[in-house]
């Protein structure tokens, strides 16, 4: 199982918003499981968050599906760091690196 989870990984397979064009699962994000959180991604356009993040929102009718199986292969959840991203990039996305960390986030005060 472990070998087919790492060759998928390097394989556009995951299909995603708005027209089902496929990704690799790296590049790949799921709506929250928030209902409010994912309210609020509803108002972020997806070729936004590809402009300014690289990532795209899996299909939503195939996440729900199979979201056990797509976070095995290390899609995560649309966040607040993927938000941070986007509204820091509005004004000049290619100026700024706009990779997610794991670590804490810094907000300018």
């Amino acid at each position: 199982r472990g070998r087919l989870l790492d060759a998928l990984r390097e394989v556009e397979c995951i299909p995603t918003e708005p027209d089902g064009r496929l990704a690799l699962p790296g590049a790949c994000l799921l709506l929250p499981e928030s209902p409010k959180a994912a309210e609020a991604s509803h108002y972020l356009p997806p070729e936004l968050l590809w402009q300014c993040c690289q990532k795209r929102i899996v299909r939503r009718k195939w996440a729900g599906q199979y979201r056990p199986h797509l976070q095995r292969l290390g899609i995560e959840e649309l966040g607040l760091e993927h938000w941070l991203c986007v509204l820091r990039s509005t004004a000049s996305c290619a100026a700024l690196p706009c990779q997610p960390s794991n670590g804490p986030v810094e907000v300018a005060s």
